[in-house]
């Protein structure tokens, strides 16, 4: 069961019938190390000859002076505020330096490979939010479903084509306002056709029968009533359209720190039977992608989530159980976004060395005087990337040439052996070596 301990009546007359004073060491929002503790973790790092409840009270204190509201309420009726922490102020230089489009185009350095390689990572966040949800599929099973464009066998297959779809929806509005009819759109997309008995795609729930359990179900949230929805909803819609990284007041939030906001209210209010949240997480990527976070497009959170969904459950519920507190959740989701984004970067890296050093490679041994230049990209990135599957859609819109250059290209690259051809109804593809012995076989025979 996952049990959190609650925190302790905020009482200030505590301090009153203290003896100690603790203020000076705990008279600040964050410990040591820059975390903000919930009760639940804070009361362990305490020491033992200090009241736990007396150094929570003085947290508090410095929290509230840090804290600014935000126009949403707990069903509680408590109002949710946020404090944006030297973490989470760095968190948001690191994705203004390293996600933006002019941070995308430095990192690819203008070689057309980078570009196709950025283009690969799209597939990540569909599936890892899928599996993140219960989805069994595996990833290469997943990557070869939508790289052939298979139709889905099972449930799971569904999902991840459902979440897939989603992305892409994403990115093609993420120019326009946030609607309730947007979101409902959302939904549709990613959940349409799974079972659509149990989703009801695109409709806000007309009953108050669903609940949030944790893996041994125990009910750990109960969500706002069928009835406040369209209220709550277009009250979200409405602050979400509104620009307040350009507010010089106290309102400014960073764009991150917002679509933390708008990814923990969709997940509180669970306007849908089923499907809250993929849905979620897709509004966060609308967010980011509208405010100019272009790597956002290629950068996988629910990578990182799937490998710890128990302390993903505990950032809505330190929030729910701290007079909804939402620095808990955007802390956390800082903490997986400042990850992903490092890893994302550092991934480019390393494969624009590796593609730069698997071309002299390929150059020495004289495979690609062989082959044109956009022949060349798509060998570098067969190479590089053992079992990748081709489609003549995918090489058109990547190397932006005609439909008869791209399968010309991939039939010149089949007959010597750097792919081969897999048939799948109608279509052809072609898949590239699946291990890197059969990838050096290859280049020595050449």
């Amino acid at each position: 069961m996952m049990k959190i301990k609650l925190p302790p009546v905020y009482d200030l007359s505590i301090l009153a019938e203290s003896m100690s004073d603790v203020s000076s060491s705990f008279h600040r929002p964050v410990d040591d190390k820059g975390r903000y503790l919930h009760w639940d973790d804070f009361r362990r790092y305490v020491p033992k000859d200090v009241d736990p409840h007396v150094a929570w009270v003085w947290t508090k204190m410095a929290r509230e002076a840090l804290q600014n509201g935000l126009p949403f309420h707990s069903i509680k009726s408590e109002l949710a505020s946020i404090a944006v922490t030297t973490f989470v102020q760095q968190s948001c230089s690191i994705v203004d330096r390293l996600t933006s489009q002019a941070a995308l185009d430095e990192l690819a350095g203008g070689e057309s490979a980078s570009l196709y390689l950025f283009n690969g990572l799209m597939e990540e966040e569909s599936i890892s939010s899928s599996q993140l949800e219960g989805a069994a599929t595996t990833t290469s099973v997943a990557k070869e479903m939508l790289q052939t464009a298979r139709k889905p066998r099972d449930e799971g297959e569904r999902m991840i084509l459902g979440n897939y779809r989603m992305m892409s929806a994403v990115w093609e509005h993420r120019d326009e306002l946030l609607t309730p009819d947007l979101i409902r759109q959302f939904h549709r997309i990613g959940v349409e056709g799974i079972d659509d008995e149990k989703y009801f795609p695109g409709m806000f729930r007309e009953n108050n029968n669903v609940s949030v359990v944790d893996p041994f179900g125990e009910v750990i949230h109960q969500p706002p009533s069928f009835d406040v929805l369209p209220q709550k909803i277009e009250e979200l819609c409405q602050w979400a359209n509104v620009r307040h990284e350009e507010d010089a007041s106290l309102n400014y939030l960073h764009p991150l720190v917002k679509a933390g906001v708008l990814h923990f209210l969709i997940g509180y209010y669970h306007p849908f039977n089923d499907g809250n949240g993929r849905t979620a997480r897709a509004v966060f990527y609308w967010y980011m992608l509208k405010c100019g976070y272009a790597a956002f497009r290629y950068i996988s959170i629910s990578r990182l989530l799937k490998k710890s969904p128990t302390a993903y459950a505990k950032a809505y519920l330190f929030t729910e159980t701290d007079g909804f507190d939402l620095t808990y959740f955007v802390s956390y989701q800082c903490e997986i976004v400042s990850r992903a984004v490092k890893d994302f970067h550092a991934h480019i890296v390393d494969s624009v060395y590796q593609q730069r050093t698997l071309f002299e490679t390929m150059w020495n041994s004289g495979l690609m005087k062989k082959l044109n230049q956009r022949q060349q990209i798509l060998a570098t990135i067969a190479i590089r990337n053992q079992g990748k599957v081709f489609s003549v859609k995918e090489v058109m819109e990547n190397l932006s040439v005609s439909n008869n250059t791209a399968r010309s290209d991939l039939r010149h690259l089949a007959a010597l052996g750097l792919v081969r051809p897999l048939v799948e109804g109608k279509e052809t593809f072609y898949q590239s070596p699946k291990t890197m012995k059969d990838v050096k076989k290859l280049i020595e025979r050449h």
